[in-house]
């Protein structure tokens, strides 16, 4: 796993095996940053779910101006700080330990906001009835409260033949989605008059 663009670009990234990880794979990132293409530079960025930070250190290596990464494994953290010192980029990213279904109140009394935002939760949490449900909520939540800002872009990865995922998320609306063998990406955007 490595970075493929930007001031970081080439260096390795480290993931550990067994810790219920699923880092993105370099192809996903590619083509995830193509899509965005501009989009990433000067924007603060959150990144749910975020594991060894693979996604969020990319964003940060092509000019994103900040990235809060959210994750609750202890382990996957330790490898998320190697990862950032490996790229330089610690100053730009904030690392906060935390269940992301948690984080909304969090997000809220500190009066942070965003214009991007990664999530890649285990496949498992988008597979469970209850746990989509709690997904999307928090989704519109983000938008709802004004945590994700215009242009509010989300792209959620998930498995692609196991499960539906609207086109409106309530104030969002899906804009482009590519399936990668059994990946899915789905971007979605602040609708038209709720910047």
């Amino acid at each position: 796993m490595r970075i493929i663009a930007g001031t970081a670009k080439g260096r390795r990234l480290y993931c550990p095996r067994g810790i219920g990880i699923r880092p993105a794979r370099d192809r996903v990132k590619e083509s995830l940053f193509n899509i965005l293409g501009g989009l990433v530079i000067n924007r603060p960025v959150l990144d749910l779910f975020a594991g060894t930070g693979a996604v969020g250190i990319e964003a940060l290596s092509r000019g994103a101006q900040s990235c809060l990464f959210v994750e609750n494994n202890a382990s996957a953290i330790t490898y998320l700080r190697r990862n950032l010192r490996t790229a330089g980029l610690e100053s730009h990213g904030k690392i906060l330990k935390m269940d992301t279904f948690r984080v909304l109140p969090h997000l809220i009394k500190k009066g942070v906001y965003f214009e991007l935002a990664f999530v890649d939760p285990p496949y498992k949490v988008v597979e469970d009835t209850e746990d989509k449900k709690r997904l999307l909520q928090l989704l519109e939540n983000l938008a709802d409260h004004n945590i994700l800002r215009y242009p509010g872009i989300v792209v959620l990865e998930y498995r692609a033949k196991k499960v539906e995922i609207p086109d409106n998320i309530g104030r969002l609306v899906r804009f482009d989605e590519r399936s990668y063998d059994a990946t899915h990406l789905g971007f979605w955007h602040l609708s038209e008059g709720n910047s």
